[in-house]
């Protein structure tokens, strides 16, 4: 499995969603297991543009390869929130959870 948390406050500099769709049909197509990628974006910041690149980037069909949280679901961070949402990056039955802890 490989997981890979990224914190931004910007939008991406490249197409991303498309990068990201062909990596998730790629995986699909050979037949790995679901979880065998995960890719996590967690905005730090309370940047607009870069919250609707987080909309949009939770919007593609990724095969739930992606997840992402914005500024407005994080709030104040804890240590608490930023347990579950690493955690969630890396588990999707934690990551399904998201709604209890925001």
């Amino acid at each position: 499995m490989v997981s890979l948390i990224f914190r931004k406050d910007d939008s991406p500099e490249f197409e991303l969603s498309k990068v990201l769709v062909a990596a998730a049909n790629r995986i699909s197509n050979a037949h790995h297991h679901p979880n065998s990628v995960g890719v996590q974006f967690i905005q730090i910041g309370n940047n607009p543009i870069a919250e609707h690149a987080l909309k949009t980037l939770a919007k593609i069909d990724t095969k739930g390869m992606v997840d992402t949280v914005s500024y407005s679901e994080l709030g104040s961070l804890s240590a608490e929130k930023l347990e579950r949402v690493l955690l969630g990056g890396l588990h999707p039955n934690i990551r399904a959870q998201k709604p209890r802890y925001f």
